[in-house]
């Protein structure tokens, strides 16, 4: 096992590796590759070092107004003037189901209503041309 110091742009990296080569030229490449990926590695530090540096925030103070205990605060926003319509013809009110004792969701008020028979199969089954 051989240890190699290694400096690049003032970064002093230990490597502990071990060849398992027979020759002197891959023992020579693969230093090179080892030699090259950490001075790839040092160029991106200092481009993150210089980004991080360049990129302060600044820092902008805005004053906040309390309004004083005369002041009136602002009016309400206006309601939109707009009617619901109903899905279908037949079709409940809100205030319908509520009187019938039932919540816009009721299960009891969408049973009472298929037992009615006022819906039928036929309206909704499906026809071809």
């Amino acid at each position: 096992m051989s240890i190699a110091v290694i400096a690049a742009a003032g970064l002093k990296l230990e490597l502990s590796y071990r060849f398992y080569c027979s020759t002197n030229d891959q023992t020579k490449a693969s230093a090179s590759l080892i030699a090259e990926t950490i001075e790839q590695i040092d160029k991106l530090g200092s481009e993150l070092d210089s980004y991080c540096n360049t990129a302060a925030v600044s820092v902008t103070h805005q004053t906040i107004r309390i309004r004083s205990g005369s002041c009136k605060p602002p009016p309400p926003p206006e309601r939109r003037n707009s009617t619901i319509t109903a899905a279908t013809p037949t079709a409940p009110s809100v205030a319908e189901i509520r009187a019938a004792g039932g919540t816009a969701g009721s299960s009891d008020y969408a049973s009472s209503i298929a037992s009615s028979g006022e819906f039928t199969r036929e309206q909704f089954s499906m026809r071809y041309v």
